[in-house]
Order: C-alpha cells, then sequence, then structure tokens
C-alpha cells in the first residue's frame, strides 16, 4: 500500500500541520535540554526553527544562528531540523 503525500503546512493559511508542529517543538527541545545555550539563543531559537521551516526571508540568517547553536547540541537536532528547513536554509547548514 502507497502512503499519501501529506501536506506539513495547511495550503490555505499557511501554519503547520499538527505532526509538523510536533517535530518543529522536538527540536526546539532537544536543542534547549541537550545544549549548553545562552538567554539569547534560548529566546530566539523557537522563531529561528519557525523562519527556516516556513522559508521566510530570515531563514537564511536564522539557519546560521541554529547552525552555531547546535554546535553545542546533539546530532538529534541538526537531523530533525533538516527534515523541513528549505533548500536555502539547507545550504547553508550542510556547509562549514
Amino acid at each position: 500500500m502507497e502512503s499519501a503525500d501529506v501536506p506539513s503546512f495547511c495550503p490555505n493559511c499557511g501554519k503547520p500541520s499538527p505532526w509538523t508542529n510536533n517535530k518543529i517543538m522536538t527540536a526546539i527541545q532537544i536543542l534547549t535540554e541537550f545544549g549548553e545555550l545562552n538567554d539569547q539563543e534560548k529566546k530566539t531559537i523557537k522563531q529561528d526553527i519557525n523562519n527556516i521551516v516556513m522559508d521566510v526571508p530570515q531563514a537564511e540568517l536564522s539557519a546560521m544562528r541554529i547552525k552555531r547553536i547546535w554546535e553545542k547540541c546533539s546530532r538529534a537536532g541538526y537531523e530533525i531540523i533538516m527534515e523541513f528547513a528549505s533548500r536555502t536554509a539547507a545550504k547553508v547548514l550542510k556547509n562549514p
């Protein structure tokens, strides 16, 4: 049986679907709980991840910040974020 393509975002309003939102929350939790983040990083991480997922104009800057943050964290956060990073953000996140 083939699996249907299930949208990650609402086609009408653009908000993440519940399963996408769950992945976003998991990535945030992994990065904040398993990294030694400073207060500023903790403050901006949710918005940065949302910027990457939604591919807004600030996604590239957010990707740079996230890349710096996960140097302090586990590989799991990286894998989750890369699942739904835009092509632009993914390029930033993959390059040294």
